[in-house]
């Protein structure tokens, strides 16, 4: 195994804290005791593993044949980079730098991620820039877990405060986008009649990680 492979696999383990870091700590064990040759404990591979190794290997797959629909990393791109403002391609080798000063060997692999968006050449004719402050017809609930390695807890704390009706929901737990039936409870209640949780709600995370 590559060290690049091993910092990839490393990110796509910690996205899933339930089976992905079980899986993450079998091929690191491996890696240590044996080497691990690419694709090792394959089979236990989450479904976020494997969406996001296709992002992150644009290669991985061919598109099927015509006769079949095709769901590869493009359509998601089309979504994420017609919607979002886009350094160009000269800004990348900067973003490389700071995303490693800031997070490590993981960094420069997220930062260079969403570098096809560089060259994108089409913009959403729907898409919204802000203000976010307008008051909006419904409330807006916004869910951040505390340990999430994708969309930091900072980043849901911020949002709340930014947008004109919203409530935070926290979950303690890991991983991107925790499991926990007391979120699912709320979550349930908002989509149905719009109540929010109460002010300064935490949830717990459940299962915990290697807890099964």
């Amino acid at each position: 195994m590559s060290y690049a492979e091993l910092v990839s696999t490393t990110l796509q383990g910690l996205y899933e804290s339930t089976a992905g870091w079980s899986a993450m700590a079998k091929t690191l064990q491996n890696v240590w005791t044996e080497g691990a040759s690419p694709g090792s404990h394959a089979q236990d591979r989450s479904p976020s593993q494997s969406a996001l190794s296709t992002l992150a290997s644009p290669l991985a797959s061919a598109a099927p044949a015509d006769s079949h629909r095709y769901s590869g990393q493009e359509q998601l791109l089309a979504i994420v980079c017609s919607e979002s403002p886009n350094p160009p391609p000269a800004a990348f080798p900067s973003l490389d730098a700071f995303a490693s000063r800031r997070s490590g060997v993981l960094g420069p692999l997220l930062a260079w991620l969403s570098e096809p968006c560089a060259s994108w050449p089409a913009v959403a004719a729907d898409r919204y820039a802000g203000p976010w402050n307008r008051r909006t017809a419904n409330p807006v609930l916004v869910i951040g877990n505390t340990y999430d390695p994708a969309t930091p807890y900072e980043g849901s704390v911020a949002m709340t405060r930014e947008l004109a009706r919203a409530r935070l929901l926290t979950v303690n737990g890991y991983g991107h986008g925790a499991p926990s039936p007391c979120k699912t409870r709320f979550l349930t209640r908002y989509l149905l009649d719009l109540t929010l949780p109460p002010k300064g709600a935490r949830c717990a995370q459940s299962p915990q990680p290697f807890s099964g």
